[in-house]
């Protein structure tokens, strides 16, 4: 039941809101993923982003309790509210060099948290 998903239509929001299924999101060729996209994909772990990826929008992972690892792209123009907050289980996250990682979490970052990599 491993679904991937390899690129994501810009400029939607809620297409997979909630959607089980899903547990890996490779992301190439994307430039922007809506608001709530990805909101409460539970079973969701791996997210993987290209240096395309210019636009979060506000919740697109939001309450994804079963999130492993989060990379983001160095490219990144604008990035929404409360993008992984709710990531309870989340533990390695790579960012861009200076990033905050608060504002991901709107200040509540995760416990299981371990590992930042600023790349």
């Amino acid at each position: 039941d491993h679904r991937d998903l390899h690129s994501f239509p810009t400029r939607r929001s809620s297409d997979l809101y909630g959607y089980q299924g899903l547990k890996t999101v490779l992301m190439k060729n994307v430039s922007e993923i809506g608001n709530d996209a990805f909101y409460n994909c539970i079973n969701l772990t791996v997210i993987s982003s290209t240096n395309n990826l210019n636009v979060i929008g506000d919740r697109a992972f939001m309450k994804c309790i079963s999130l492993k690892s989060f990379e983001l792209s160095n490219n990144i123009i604008s990035l929404g509210n409360r993008v992984l907050y709710g990531t309870s289980s989340l533990e390695k996250l790579i960012v861009p060099s200076g990033f905050s990682i608060g504002v991901l979490f709107d200040g509540n970052v995760p416990v299981s948290l371990n590992e930042v990599i600023y790349k």
